[in-house]
């Protein structure tokens, strides 16, 4: 395996920030790494090392939630990503931005570390989806997958740090741009 530095210091640079954002909120990670990704490698590489990633990222601030998830929390959202991804995503595409925000208010009636249990298992789900759709596609090659592991301690240390600054944000500044 060839790593070239100048193309995967920088992608652990980006993962590193998106983990600590995703170990903060329980979301963030691909808004992170797939709006700054592109620009430091091919779209086609980002995306496969961003679902590599994102299911490791998952996975550890899913861990640190685990007693918070709640199978009634998570069984609505995982019927949607299964049978009503199309239907979901017309549904939102239709609702103004006033019905958006009561939508988004009505979350902040929950625990933030039951969201967070929520969110991330939701969408650790779809990252495994993604992961087995692209190894049935034949997309991911060897070299792409070995980067990925080269560059998990980044997202270790992300998480890490994130976990670490949780504590100094009070649940209403994280609730504060959702209900703006």
């Amino acid at each position: 395996m060839n790593i070239d530095l100048a193309i995967t210091g920088p992608t652990a640079g980006v993962l590193f920030l998106a983990t600590i954002v995703h170990a903060i909120g329980g979301f963030g990670f691909a808004q992170v790494s797939m709006s700054l990704l592109p620009y430091i490698r091919d779209p086609a590489s980002a995306t496969i090392l961003f679902t590599v990633a994102a299911l490791f990222c998952n996975s550890i601030v899913f861990y640190s939630v685990r007693e918070e998830f709640r199978w009634s929390d998570y069984n609505t959202p995982a019927k949607g990503l299964i049978l009503g991804l199309p239907v979901g995503l017309l549904f939102f595409h239709q609702l103004n931005s006033g019905q958006l925000k009561t939508a988004m208010k009505l979350a902040g009636r929950w625990d933030t570390r039951r969201i967070k249990a929520m969110l991330t298992a939701y969408s650790g789900t779809l990252m495994l989806f993604r992961l087995i759709a692209v190894a049935y596609a034949g997309t991911a090659s060897t070299s792409i997958m070995l980067e990925t592991l080269f560059l998990l301690p980044a997202l270790l240390l992300g998480a890490l740090i994130g976990f670490s600054l949780i504590n100094q944000f009070q649940e209403t500044r994280i609730h504060t741009p959702a209900s703006c």
